[in-house]
């Protein structure tokens, strides 16, 4: 392995003071825009990674502390066992997170006895960050010693989440949607969600977009009332589609999409299809926001955190949205 490139031999090579440097990494306006997109130009070119490690220890020695790792955790209850799934397994966060100078550890919750062992286990090993995945509706805050770490989510089952939270802009979502397939000519637009099992905050965020949206749509002759169902019902979505005839659907979860397939309807040619759920799969139109979006907002976030010794839950949270893109499809056609 090469040897880590530093903040001196960026400094060196950019003929620039060490403190410019840094500054123009964290791309403050206290140095020149141009100078700071050299710097950065640079750092990518040399392979820069900012050394977080290093810097809490700087901190702890001019506190007269000694040397200590500094390690982040990803903790889920299902962290490591959901195939396929990005968030599950936590991937993009481990590549971010090493880009980012950290190391990610992963904590499945049910792999461990009781929230005192984990807790133990945390701080035996050094952990000073936590982000906090997908837990269960009934047990959605594990109880640990929160003052010993900083704190971000990515998935929370109710609107109460303590934590700063980085999460998907449902409502951006739903409005972007409804603008493109309109712009294609579709004028009955149905949009349908059924609730995930498992409960996420986004679910109710995305149902209220959809139904304030839905409202507006059929004010303007536009849409066709919303199917937002708790139970994944097929009959009763073909009932929905048979009674108001959408000429297309806006879905909020797969499921959506796995329903018409099912009923037999060619898509696009009976109908259109977009996908809201963050993140497109082969051939669909839709919103999509990457999981290395996420991740990369969630580690920023972190960062900042520890750098600035804030633990715990916060007096005030955060909550940081990611704007989706649109992604055509051949699931949507231009109308007549």
């Amino acid at each position: 392995m090469g040897q880590r490139v530093t903040l001196r031999d960026l400094a060196k090579a950019a003929k620039l003071a060490r403190s410019t440097v840094s500054i123009a990494l964290r791309n403050s306006p206290l140095v020149a825009e141009a100078t700071r997109r050299r710097v950065q130009e640079l750092a990518a070119s040399m392979g820069y990674r900012p050394d977080p490690e290093r810097e809490i220890f700087g901190r702890r020695l001019r506190r007269g502390e000694g040397a200590r790792e500094v390690p982040l955790a990803f903790i889920s209850y299902n962290a490591g066992n959901t195939v396929g799934s990005e968030w599950g397994n936590g991937r993009a966060l481990e590549r971010v997170a090493r880009s980012r100078g950290y190391h990610l550890g992963f904590y499945p919750c049910g792999e461990y006895p009781c929230d005192q062992e984990l807790d133990r286990i945390l701080y035996n090993r050094g952990t000073k960050g936590i982000i906090l995945g997908r837990t269960l509706p009934f047990h959605p805050e594990p109880q640990l010693t929160w003052d010993r770490y900083a704190v971000v989510a990515v998935s929370w089952p109710n609107l109460d989440c303590p934590f700063h939270m980085v999460y998907n802009d449902s409502l951006a979502a739903v409005s972007l949607a409804v603008e493109q397939v309109q712009a294609l000519g579709y004028r009955r637009i149905g949009m349908s969600l059924f609730n995930q099992q498992s409960g996420v905050m986004e679910d109710f965020i995305r149902r209220c977009a959809i139904a304030k949206i839905s409202k507006d749509l059929l004010a303007q002759g536009m849409g066709v009332p919303p199917m937002v169902e708790d139970v994944e019902s097929h009959k009763a979505f073909l009932r929905w589609i048979k009674r108001h005839k959408p000429d297309c659907v806006i879905g909020g979860n797969p499921l959506v999409g796995q329903f018409l397939v099912n009923s037999g309807i060619q898509i696009p040619r009976d109908m259109g299809y977009a996908s809201l759920n963050g993140g497109t799969p082969d051939g669909c139109a839709g919103c999509a926001v990457t999981p290395d979006e996420v991740a990369r907002a969630a580690i920023d976030l972190i960062d900042t955190l520890l750098r600035r010794g804030e633990n715990g839950m916060p007096e005030v949270r955060y909550d940081l949205l990611i704007e989706p893109r649109w992604v055509p499809g051949p699931t949507l056609r231009p109308q007549p």
